[in-house]
C-alpha cells in the first residue's frame, strides 16, 4: 500500500486513464531512458561535441582595463616588432639611474620653491592610514590577514643617525626608476592616539612621558612595521621595501613568494629553481657555482618544502636563507648562510660554540659568537640539510653580456602540446647563453590576473633539426619564469613553448573585477588597471603584412556573406509577407462570397414561402415541397463551390456551422468517427490559419475560414500572428499513424544531447575554455649581434616531436624509427637515467 505522497499521479493523455507510479520507478524509468539514448548516440561524436562546447569558438584575452588608455597604446606603438637586436645589460641600469636623478632633481627644486618636504601624492601612506582608506595597504581583492600598522614616521623622525648603507651594496641587470618620499609604517601608534595603558604609561613617566614614548617605542629599525635592518641606523632596506611596493601597487602584493623571484627582481639577474638530490657533480657545483657567490650568482636556500614547520638542528623548515660566502681553507669546504630574521643559527657542525672552532679557525675565518642570525655550516651539511636552492645568475657590466628580447601572446588549449608559434634566435659567433621564457608577472596586477595560471617549459633546436638540444629546467615552484644556459655555435635556432594552463574558477576574470569595484574602488582600479595594461601592451599580437592582407581579406569576405544572407532574408520576409497578402485576400473574398450566396438562399425561401401561401393547399403544399428539396440542393451547391475556391477547404476545430447550433468542435467529431483526434490524417496537408481582423472577431469565431496554398499541393505553416489556440490544435505531425512512434523519436533526438552528457555540456558552453597567455623570451650572450624574432606558423596544427623522454614518443615514430634508450655503465646510472626495453 503506497502512501499519497509517494504517489505521483500522470495525466489523461488522449483517451489513457490516470495512473500512478512511485517516484522511485519514475527516477529508474528516466534513467534508463537516458542510457538507452546515450547508447544510440556515436560514443565519437559525442566526446568531439563535448570538446566543441568545452572550447571556445572565438579565442582571446583583453589586453586594455581602463576605456581608452592613451598609455598603453603608447606603449604598444613603442613595443619593438620583428626581429629585435640586442644591447648591453648593463645599460637598463644606467638608464635607470639617470632618469631617477633627474626625477629627484625636479623634485628637490619644487620642494624648494615651496618650503615644503617631499609628499608622495601617488603613495602617501600616512594619509591613507589616517583615513584607513588602506589603498597602499590592500589590493583590488581583499585576501589573507589584514595589515595593521599603528602610525607612519619620516625617516629623521624614526632614526637618530639616519644612514642609506652601512657595508655598502651592489648590483646589476635590468632596471626601472620609482619615487618614494621617505615615511615609514611603525609598530606602535602616535602619543596623542595612544590610548591602551596611557594612564599608566605617564603615571611611571612622569617627566618627559611624550619623548621617553618616542625614544622607546618609534625610535630605531625595531620601530618599523615591516622590514629592517639589523643596525638601528641604516635605512636601505625599508625603503627599498616601499619602493618596491609602490611599483607592485601596495604592500600586499609584496606579502610572501619566493627569495629566487625577489632576488632576480632586486637584481635583474635570471633565477633558477635547484634541488640539491639533482645535482650530478657536486663537486663542480661547488667550484664553479657556490664559491662565485657575491660574484656570478646569488644564492638563497630553504628545506621543508612539502611540508614541516619545525627546525632541525636550528635549521626552520619552511623558511629562506642566504648564501653568504662559500670557501676552502686547509681542504674543508665551509659555507655561511644568513637568517634574514637576525637570529636562531644552526646548532650542528661548526655552529656557534662547536668543538670545531678552534683559535686558529676564529681568526682564519675571522667569526665572532653571537646570535645574530649569521653561521657556518659544512658543504656535505649543507647538501643534506638543505633541499632547495635559487640560484640568481648575475650579470656584470664588465663581462659584456648582451640581452634581447621579444614578447608574444598565446592561446593555449586544454590539451598540452608545444605550440604553434614559436621564437628565433640567431647567433654570428660561440659562447655562453642564457635563454630564459617568461610570462607576466601577476604580483603588478593582483586582482586581475584572472582564472587561468600557467607553467611554462620550452626546448631549444638547431633550425632545420627534429632532435632538440636542450630544455629549459625549474619551474616546479617559481612559474614566472624558466631558463636554461647552454654555450652555442653560430646559427639561427628555434625554441618550442609549452605553456599548461590551470583554471580556478573561483576566481574572478577581469572583466568581472572591473564590474565589481569600478564604483567604490575608483582609484586603486585605476591604478592597478593602467599597471596591467602597460603591462599587456608589450603581448600584443602584431601583424605582418601578409598576415594583415590575409585578415583584411577574411573580413571583407565575411561582410559580403553576411550582405548576402541579410539580403536573401529581406526577400525571403517580402515574399512570405506577399503570400500571407494573397491568403488574407483570398480568404476574405471566400468569406463576401459565402455570405452573398446565403443571402441569395434567404432571399429565394422568403420568396418560394410567399408564393406557396398564395397557392392552392393541395397544389401549394406539393409544389413547397419541391422548391424546399430544390433549395436544399442549391444551398449545398452554393457551400461546395464555396468550399472550392480555396481548393479543399478543411473546417477547423470550434467552427460552427450556419445551421447547427451544437458545440461540438472537428476533434470530437473525428473521435465519433473512430479518428485519433490528436493526429492529423497523412493525406491532410497542414492548413494556415487566417486571423479575422479585430472588427470582425467576435464572428470570425463562428465563421473561421482556413486557406490552403495551391501550387504542387504545398502546406503553408502556422504564422506567428495566427491564433495560439488554433496553432497548438495543428502543430502535429501530419504523417504520424496510430502504430508509429517516430514522432515520439524525434523528440527524444532533441534533447538526446543533454541526456547523453548532462548539465555540465551547458555549463562549459556557456563559460568555455579560453585561457590566454603573454610570453616572453629573453636571451642574454657576449654575441653583440644576438637577435630574437617570433615566428607564428603559416599553417595552424604544425606537428612536433615529442621530447624523447615522453612514454608515448616511440608510438608516434613512423615505420620503424623507433629508438630505444638502455641502460648501459655507471655513469648513465649516476645522471640517474635509465633506459629499458619494451
Amino acid at each position: 500500500m503506497m502512501s499519497q505522497p509517494e504517489l505521483e499521479y500522470v495525466s489523461e493523455c488522449g483517451r489513457g486513464a490516470p495512473s500512478a507510479i512511485t517516484k522511485s520507478a519514475a527516477s529508474t524509468l528516466a534513467t534508463s531512458h537516458a542510457a538507452k539514448k546515450t547508447l544510440k548516440e556515436d560514443p565519437q561524436k559525442a566526446i568531439d561535441d563535448f570538446w566543441s562546447k568545452f572550447t571556445t569558438k572565438t579565442p582571446g584575452q583583453a589586453f586594455t582595463i581602463l576605456p581608452d588608455d592613451l598609455y598603453a597604446k603608447r606603449a604598444a606603438r613603442s613595443a619593438p616588432k620583428g626581429v629585435v637586436p640586442g644591447h648591453n645589460a648593463a645599460a637598463s641600469f644606467d638608464e635607470a639611474v639617470a632618469t631617477c636623478k633627474a626625477k629627484v632633481e625636479n623634485i628637490s627644486k619644487e620642494c624648494r620653491r615651496v618650503n615644503s618636504k617631499y609628499r608622495d601624492p601617488h603613495f602617501d601612506i600616512e594619509i591613507d592610514l589616517k583615513l584607513q582608506t588602506r589603498f597602499c595597504l590592500e589590493g583590488l581583492i581583499t585576501v589573507g590577514d589584514e595589515q595593521t600598522p599603528a602610525s607612519v614616521k619620516r625617516v629623521g623622525d624614526v632614526f637618530e643617525s639616519p644612514q642609506f648603507f652601512i657595508d655598502g651594496a651592489s648590483a646589476d641587470g635590468e632596471w626601472i626608476s620609482t619615487i618614494i618620499d621617505d615615511k615609514l609604517y611603525l609598530l606602535k601608534p602616535d602619543y596623542d592616539e595612544f590610548t591602551y595603558d596611557r594612564f599608566e604609561w605617564d603615571e611611571q613617566n612622569r617627566v618627559d612621558g611624550e619623548d621617553k614614548y618616542r625614544k622607546t617605542k618609534q625610535t630605531g629599525s625595531e620601530a618599523l612595521y615591516f622590514a629592517q635592518c639589523s643596525d638601528p641606523n641604516e635605512t636601505w632596506l625599508p625603503l627599498l621595501e616601499k619602493a618596491y611596493a609602490k611599483a607592485h601597487g601596495d604592500f600586499k602584493a609584496i606579502d610572501g613568494g619566493f627569495v629566487g623571484e625577489a632576488i632576480e627582481d632586486l637584481t635583474g639577474g635570471v633565477t633558477t629553481e635547484l634541488f640539491t638530490t639533482d645535482i650530478l657533480d657536486k663537486e663542480k657545483f661547488w667550484r664553479e657555482e657556490l664559491t662565485q657567490v657575491n660574484r656570478d650568482f646569488l644564492f638563497g636556500c630553504f628545506t621543508g618544502l612539502f611540508g614541516g614547520l619545525g627546525a632541525r638542528k636550528g635549521i626552520i623548515e619552511g623558511h629562506a636563507y642566504s648564501v653568504m660566502k662559500a670557501i676552502e681553507v686547509d681542504g674543508i669546504k665551509l659555507v655561511l648562510l644568513k637568517n634574514p630574521w637576525g637570529q636562531s643559527e644552526w646548532t650542528g657542525p661548526w655552529s656557534d660554540g662547536s668543538k670545531e672552532w678552534t683559535p686558529y679557525w676564529m681568526e682564519k675565518l675571522d667569526h665572532r659568537f653571537g646570535d645574530d642570525g649569521a653561521f657556518w655550516i659544512s658543504y656535505p651539511d649543507l647538501l643534506r640539510k638543505f633541499q632547495h636552492f635559487d640560484r640568481t645568475r648575475l650579470f656584470r657590466p664588465e663581462d659584456d653580456w648582451v640581452v634581447t628580447q621579444q614578447w608574444t601572446s598565446l592561446y593555449v588549449p586544454w590539451s598540452v602540446d608545444y605550440l604553434d608559434t614559436k621564437f628565433s634566435i640567431e647567433l654570428t659567433k660561440p659562447g655562453p647563453a642564457v635563454i630564459v621564457l617568461s610570462q607576466l608577472d601577476d604580483r603588478y596586477f593582483k586582482g586581475l590576473e584572472g582564472q587561468y595560471s600557467f607553467q611554462l617549459q620550452f626546448r631549444v633546436h638547431k633550425e632545420g633539426e627534429e632532435d632538440y638540444i636542450v630544455r629549459s629546467h625549474g619551474g616546479y615552484l617559481m612559474r614566472r619564469s624558466v631558463s636554461t644556459e647552454i654555450t652555442l655555435e653560430p646559427g639561427r635556432y628555434s625554441v618550442l613553448v609549452k605553456a599548461i594552463a590551470t583554471r580556478d574558477s573561483q576566481l574572478l576574470p577581469p572583466q568581472d573585477v572591473v564590474r565589481k569595484t569600478c564604483k567604490d574602488k575608483r582609484d586603486k582600479l585605476l591604478q592597478i588597471g593602467l599597471s596591467y595594461d602597460l603591462a599587456h601592451a608589450k603581448g600584443q599580437p602584431k601583424e605582418t603584412e601578409e598576415e594583415k592582407t590575409k585578415r583584411e581579406a577574411k573580413e571583407a569576405k565575411a561582410k559580403r556573406r553576411e550582405a548576402r544572407a541579410e539580403r536573401t532574408k529581406v526577400r525571403a520576409k517580402a515574399k512570405a509577407k506577399e503570400k500571407k497578402r494573397k491568403a488574407k485576400i483570398a480568404a476574405k473574398k471566400a468569406k463576401q462570397k459565402a455570405r452573398e450566396e446565403k443571402k441569395k438562399k434567404k432571399a429565394a425561401k422568403v420568396r418560394n414561402e410567399a408564393n406557396l401561401d398564395a397557392e392552392g393547399a393541395e397544389g401549394g403544399k406539393h409544389d413547397a415541397k419541391t422548391e424546399k428539396g430544390e433549395s436544399k440542393e442549391s444551398e449545398k451547391s452554393t457551400e461546395n463551390e464555396a468550399a472550392s475556391g480555396n481548393q479543399s477547404k478543411e473546417k477547423p476545430r470550434n467552427t460552427k456551422s450556419s445551421e447547427d447550433d451544437g458545440k461540438t468542435d472537428e476533434g470530437c467529431d473525428r473521435e465519433e468517427r473512430g479518428v485519433d483526434p490528436y493526429k492529423t490524417p497523412v493525406s491532410t496537408p497542414t492548413p494556415t490559419l487566417d486571423q479575422a481582423s479585430k472588427d470582425d472577431k467576435p464572428k470570425a469565431d463562428k465563421d473561421k475560414v482556413v486557406d490552403e496554398t495551391a501550387s504542387k499541393g504545398e502546406a503553408e505553416t502556422v504564422q506567428p500572428g495566427d491564433d495560439a489556440d488554433t496553432a497548438s490544435d495543428l502543430s502535429y505531425s501530419d504523417t504520424e499513424s496510430d502504430t508509429d512512434s517516430s514522432s515520439h523519436e524525434d523528440e527524444d533526438k532533441s534533447s538526446e544531447g543533454a541526456l547523453a552528457s548532462g548539465d555540465s555540456d551547458a555549463e562549459f558552453a556557456s563559460d568555455p575554455w579560453n585561457a590566454g597567455c603573454i610570453v616572453g623570451l629573453r636571451v642574454y650572450s657576449r654575441d653583440k649581434n644576438v637577435s630574437v624574432e617570433v615566428v607564428r606558423p603559416k599553417l595552424a596544427g604544425t606537428e612536433t616531436a615529442l621530447d624523447v623522454d615522453d612514454s608515448a614518443a616511440d608510438a608516434t615514430k613512423e615505420g620503424k624509427e623507433v629508438v630505444a634508450a638502455v641502460a648501459a655503465g655507471a655513469e648513465r646510472e649516476d645522471m640517474g637515467a635509465t633506459g629499458e626495453v619494451v
